[in-house]
């Protein structure tokens, strides 16, 4: 989000520079990404939603500095007593519905400093009336639209759209709507996208005369869906979907509609506020041992409640707990928590103290994943192979493997028709992991992974070898063996021809078995681990630079090349008392008469490493040749030149 200094400064009072507030805000937890040309440009998380403002930053600014804010207006309006037009809306899809029907306006240019105000945010200006509405909601936070109210009349409707109708929204672009968008009818057409934007059918132009200004307040999971589901979002939308103040809704609205009277004119006729819903403070209960104990610091109980009390957050004492009333502008604020961190805000991480953490005894876990991990160590003994199949799969997989989609979970919102459901089995993946293998036989899968009903999700064990008769015998008797030792009754299923061929599997014999876990892991105990002594020493990494040298050497064909690697890299060699460590790495090795019968030939990589000094090419010359004279007298190698 863009900040403007300047205007931040209008509800501010600070001698800090530019750099400093940025740095207040920063602490805070909204990081200032960059300052270019007086404007910052913010990082805001996604759970502060009262951050996506100019008055809600200066706010906060305010209450980390301990400093005055500057309050915001609050117009005396004069409004008619008309009725105009009828708002109806299903319950569950407007919290509160807020609006002024003005008329006798007049649609212009904006003003040289309402265009400078939308210019340093990066919004285009359009007219004296849509640019209220962005200004209002860049100011505040509070989207609001405005409908040409000579192209409404009768009643405004705000329900679920249906599944084939399309709205044309003011970028004159047509957009398909469903159950899961809201929309707003008048006169059989849908004149706006509830949330997103407005309609085209409803636009405010140069020859609007009346309109209707609406700031209303929605449930934000609805906005989001909506969003979600015609893949569009906009400034409205996205500050919808994190909410926005219920409470000081229609203070918001009267300063657009005193900015309306101001710039374009007109009077207003009539005031629609239609509230679903109270929503009241959430009352948090907290105590000041529990801040100290998760922050690691000594707390003043006066600077505390202060700092909540400038953050909006209303504190009253009750025994040895605090009650914390939330702000209308703060939804994130719902546990104890919560309140804490917002006391931890105020006390920068680079000045908190060093704190030894205390040791807490803790439960034993009671997760499986010791029992998982030996199945698969055991598995892989047996010479099996784990494969990762995915969790979704197609009703075409389902059906092939004899399983019907209509028992299965679906997902309501698919990546496409292959990942529809949920899988009630490993069996359509592992017969997947057989087909795409053709060219080998036999073939031993094993995977360990989770099954979706319509209950829970459970782990299973599925296996499924395949080759021929004679090449799955094997497997299949290892398995078998495995199956009794863990006194499991399940039997291994040869799986019917018909099967294989919808899958194109080729191989004429194919097993399988599923086991949920929890049968093998009663019978896997938990291992204890012992952690050894260590005797050994270490030393710091050298700063030099290593040498390397190349050396063939001829032995017996019966000697062991990684003996003789072992001997290199081992030896204690040094030049002028100085220690270098060496080692070596077999590139090549290559028997043949030519070298003499019963001969070899062995090359090697020599790595040497100063520890003290760089060495020079005479010193590494000089340990190449005592390394030469020792693989001479101890193994009767001859140099290969």
């Amino acid at each position: 989000m863009l900040i403007p200094i300047k205007w931040l400064k209008e509800y501010i009072k600070t001698d800090l520079s530019n750099e400093q507030i940025a740095q207040v805000l920063t602490l805070g937890g909204l990081t200032i990404e960059e300052i270019k040309n007086d404007v910052m440009d913010a990082e805001v998380t996604s759970n502060r939603s009262d951050w996506l403002s100019i008055y809600g930053v200066a706010r906060e600014f305010c209450a980390l500095t301990n400093s005055e804010l500057l309050p915001l207006e609050k117009p005396e309006l004069k409004i008619k007593n008309e009725k105009l037009l009828n708002i109806t809306y299903d319950k569950d899809l407007v919290t509160r519905f807020t609006a002024y029907i003005i008329k006798d306006i007049k649609v212009g240019e904006s003003p040289d400093w309402l265009k400078s105000k939308l210019t340093s945010v990066g919004i285009r200006s359009i007219n004296n009336i849509v640019d209220i509405t962005n200004f209002i909601m860049i100011k505040t936070g509070q989207p609001l639209h405005a409908f040409d109210l000579d192209k409404l009349s009768g009643e405004f409707i705000i329900r679920r759209g249906k599944k084939g109708e399309k709205v044309t929204t003011l970028d004159q672009i047509e957009r398909s709507v469903n159950e899961d968008v809201i929309v707003a009818e008048n006169q059989n057409q849908l004149v706006d996208l509830v949330g997103i934007m407005g309609g085209a059918l409803s636009d405010t132009t140069q020859n609007t005369q009346n309109i209707m200004i609406q700031a209303a307040v929605f449930p934000p999971s609805l906005i989001r869906k909506s969003a979600k589901t015609i893949k569009y979002t906009t400034e409205a939308s996205y500050r919808y979907e994190r909410g926005v103040d219920f409470e000081k809704n229609k203070q918001y609205l009267d300063l657009a509609a005193e900015l309306i009277l101001q710039l374009a004119g007109g009077e207003i006729t009539e005031l629609i506020d239609i509230k679903n819903e109270e929503i009241k403070p959430k009352d948090i209960s907290w105590k000041l041992s529990n801040a100290t104990s998760l922050l690691g610091i000594d707390l003043d109980e006066k600077i505390v409640l202060n700092n909540l009390k400038n953050l909006g957050i209303q504190t009253t004492k009750k025994d040895d707990n605090y009650i914390s009333s939330s702000p209308s502008w703060r939804f994130d604020l719902k546990i104890k928590e919560d309140i804490i961190e917002e006391i931890g805000r105020f006390y920068p991480v680079d000045k908190m103290p060093k704190t030894q953490l205390s040791k807490v005894e803790v439960e034993t876990s009671q997760s499986p994943y010791y029992q998982i991990e030996s199945t698969k160590d055991l598995l892989v003994d047996l010479d099996f192979n784990e494969i990762d199949g995915y969790s979704f799969l197609s009703a075409k997989n389902l059906l092939d493997a004899n399983l019907n989609p209509s028992t299965c979970l679906e997902a309501s919102n698919p990546l496409s028709e292959e990942y529809q459901y949920l899988r009630p089995s490993l069996f359509p993946d592992m017969l997947l992991a057989i087909a795409q293998n053709p060219s080998f036989s036999p073939i031993n899968f094993f995977e360990i992974g989770n099954i979706f009903n319509h209950q829970k999700e459970e782990t299973h064990l599925g296996i499924i070898i395949a080759g021929n008769e004679q090449e799955t015998k094997n497997a299949k008797t290892n398995i078998e063996n495995w199956l009794n030792d863990n006194q499991i009754a399940e039997n291994i299923q040869k799986i019917d021809q018909n099967i294989l061929n919808k899958y194109k599997i080729r191989k004429n014999t194919v097993y399988f078995i599923e086991i949920p876990f929890d049968q093998i892991a009663k019978n896997i105990k938990k291992p204890q681990f012992i952690i050894p002594k260590m005797d050994q020493t270490y030393n710091s990494i050298s700063k030099f630079p290593p040498a390397t040298r190349d050396l063939a050497i001829i032995v017996e064909r019966s000697l062991n090349a990684q003996e003789i690697t072992k001997s290199i890299a081992t030896k204690e060699i040094s030049i002028h008392s100085e220690i270098t460590d060496i080692s070596a790495e077999l590139f090549d090795e290559f028997a043949h008469d030519r070298f003499g019968e019963n001969k070899k030939s062995l090359a090697f990589h020599i790595n040497y490493q100063p520890t003290q000094k760089t060495l020079t090419n005479e010193e590494v010359e000089e340990l190449h040749q005592k390394i030469i004279k020792d693989l001479v007298d101890q193994f009767n190698a001859a140099p290969r030149i």
